[in-house]
């Protein structure tokens, strides 16, 4: 009897042996299927140095761990200074032609930099088919920091995904979506470009199909224009704009873009312009958006130096009248600036306070309803403007990553959330449970 039993749980044993067995060989099935292994991957870790070109082929993957630096040498032939060149065909690059994978959910520790002077390297350069997904990288002190050429995809899957990365430094743009190239930017904190001839830090000049969404994203202490649009009709969505002499420049004669629920802000001249070519054009989508500086010189909007010229978007105006575009209310956009316009604009932190003239201000479509988590600053349906406002939003955007100013980088995400949790709670009374779910809410990484 006792043989039998003993029989009897070695088969038990061994049937859940294989019952486990048979669970793992399909998982590891699946994660096969999601990231296939492949002959041609090539992994790299630790500090990576390149002194020559890098070019990832066409059916090969790179895979770049996190904690990855990758430092590239400067090329003698590569132009210095500030000469108008963005064909970089001198300067050392990654080219992706297969695919390229780098994703550090810690956020910025992955670092692509130049090893000595700042603008001596090409940048990553997507081409020919390409795919790239870079999540939670740093990139800084490139000519173009991604350059994304003839990337190919679809918008509902687009082969170039940024997202929850920093961008420094970068001499002409930090991205650059040209060509036939599906791109998706979000959640991204962009700043201290330089000024250069026709220089933005994200440039759109795509053709065919291709589609562009920027959302969410910070862009912030540039010189110049934060976005370029030439002659295509990406969307532009809760973004946030501070400083340079443009948010939004608009050229060619078919830049038709979607651009709503952004902030605008401390813009030297004005906060979408636009160039002669675009002068005539049917109306792009600008709507709930807030158009707003205090420059002495800053219009809403309008057509190079000549700002009583309203690049032909709603803007009650005349050229024997310039100063009446001082107030943009076109399109349910508004002109409203001021302390109570985020939390510290002093310290970086673009985050709403209650009572933001931007808070629900955005579209109140459903589609661009808030993000669930923030709660407590006014209707939590109706979207806020700005990189914290919508359904993609995230308050690691920009507070995860070490970025900032010496005194911003010593507000880490838990501070900020501290914060945001103080003031937004104190204006609602929050229900039962409600003190764990902040407690989740914030507990990401945070930052020294």
């Amino acid at each position: 009897m006792a043989s039998r039993d003993r029989r009897f749980a070695r088969n038990i044993g061994t049937r859940r042996h294989v019952a486990a067995f048979a669970v793992w060989s399909a998982l590891a099935f699946l994660l096969w299927m999601a990231h296939p292994a492949s002959a041609a991957d090539t992994n790299w870790s630790g500090v990576q140095a390149l002194s020559s070109d890098y070019t990832v082929n066409a059916g090969d993957r790179l895979i770049i761990a996190p904690g990855t630096r990758i430092q590239v040498a400067a090329r003698a032939e590569c132009p210095t200074g500030t000469a108008d060149n963005e064909t970089l065909p001198d300067c050392w690059e990654i080219i992706v032609r297969g695919e390229l994978l780098a994703d550090d959910p810690t956020g910025g520790a992955i670092v692509f930099s130049s090893n000595g002077t700042p603008s001596d390297w090409g940048g990553i350069a997507i081409r020919d088919g390409g795919k790239a997904t870079l999540r939670g990288v740093t990139i800084r002190d490139a000519k173009v920091g991604v350059l994304a050429d003839d990337a190919h995809g679809t918008a509902e899957s687009p082969n170039v995904n940024i997202a929850f990365s920093s961008f420094d430094n970068n001499q002409y743009h930090a991205i650059w979506a040209s060509g036939e190239s599906h791109s998706a930017i979000a959640n991204n904190l962009l700043r201290d470009h330089p000024a250069q001839l026709d220089g933005s830090v994200i440039k759109i000049y795509t053709s065919g199909d291709a589609s562009t969404v920027v959302k969410n994203n910070l862009i912030f202490d540039n010189q110049e224009a934060g976005i370029t649009v030439q002659d295509c009709s990406p969307s532009i969505v809760n973004n946030t704009f501070i400083g340079g002499e443009y948010g939004l420049f608009l050229k060619g004669s078919t830049a038709l873009p979607d651009v709503r629920n952004n902030i605008f802000s401390e813009y030297t001249f004005f906060g979408i312009g636009c160039d002669a070519g675009f002068l005539g054009n049917p109306d792009p989508i600008v709507e709930f958006n807030n158009v707003h500086s205090t420059a002495a010189t800053s219009k809403p909007i309008g057509f190079g130096d000549d700002y009583w010229q309203p690049c032909g978007l709603d803007c009650p105006t005349t050229e024997s009248n310039p100063s009446a575009c001082g107030a943009f209310t076109g399109g349910a956009n508004i002109s409203t600036g001021g302390a109570g316009l985020f939390v510290d604009a002093a310290q970086h932190d673009y985050m709403l306070p209650v009572g933001s003239p931007s808070v629900d201000a955005g579209d109140p479509n459903l589609q661009y309803t808030d993000a669930s988590w923030v709660v407590g600053n006014g209707n939590e349906n109706r979207n806020d403007q700005g990189a914290y406002g919508g359904p993609g939003a995230s308050p690691r955007a920009g507070a995860a990553v070490p970025l900032l100013s010496a005194a911003a980088a010593a507000l880490s995400l838990g501070a900020i959330g501290r914060r945001l949790r103080t003031r937004r709670m104190s204006a609602r009374s929050p229900g039962a449970g409600s003190t764990g779910r902040w407690r989740a809410l914030f507990s990401f990484r945070q930052t020294a």
